[in-house]
């Protein structure tokens, strides 16, 4: 059986983490605003869109509407971006205690598509709640180090310390 990987096995260790969220902005709107902004351009650099996430993720169709040299203005119901938008047929279910995901064949630290292993890697922790070892964030992420710093401020992420079955593992 291949081994944990969940996030819910180790949520206890969230809880400090959990208790700090909001805590790096003590009467600092700005702060907080620049690094949502800094997050906002991270999840654009990375194509953490849904239409992308359902094409190059889970490989399902989208819309892709071709450019028909028309501009029709006005003509933008939403049944022309009904296979776009959040609310269409896309159903993720995060694993669960026990479960695993086989991260070496999930995320292409190799690929040749620069943008890729981030949003391989954006998917894995925040829609399929699973870890993901540390030196494979820091190499794959955009940003590395300082994205994972801004995700930590932010209360999105954080570090497991008993984590033993994604530690720094050949890939």
């Amino acid at each position: 059986m291949p081994p944990d990987t969940s996030v819910a096995s180790r949520i206890d260790e969230a809880i400090p983490f959990l208790r700090q969220v909001g805590r790096s902005y003590p009467d600092d709107k700005g702060a907080w605003e620049q690094d949502i902004d800094k997050l906002h351009k991270l999840l654009h650099l990375t194509r953490y869109h849904h239409p992308t996430i359902k094409k190059h993720i889970f490989n399902l169709p989208i819309n892709e509407r071709t450019n028909d040299g028309h501009n029709h203005q006005g003509e933008q119901s939403l049944e022309n971006y009904k296979h776009d938008y959040p609310f269409g047929p896309t159903y993720v279910r995060p694993i669960g205690v026990g479960q695993s995901i086989d991260l070496k064949h999930f995320i292409d630290v190799d690929s040749s598509t620069e943008w890729m292993p981030s949003l391989q890697v954006l998917t894995t922790l925040f829609l399929l709640a699973s870890t993901v070892p540390l030196s494979v964030f820091s190499q794959v992420v955009v940003g590395g180090e300082k994205t994972l710093e801004l995700l930590l401020r932010l209360g999105l992420v954080y570090l497991s310390s008993c984590d033993t079955t994604n530690k720094d593992e050949e890939w």
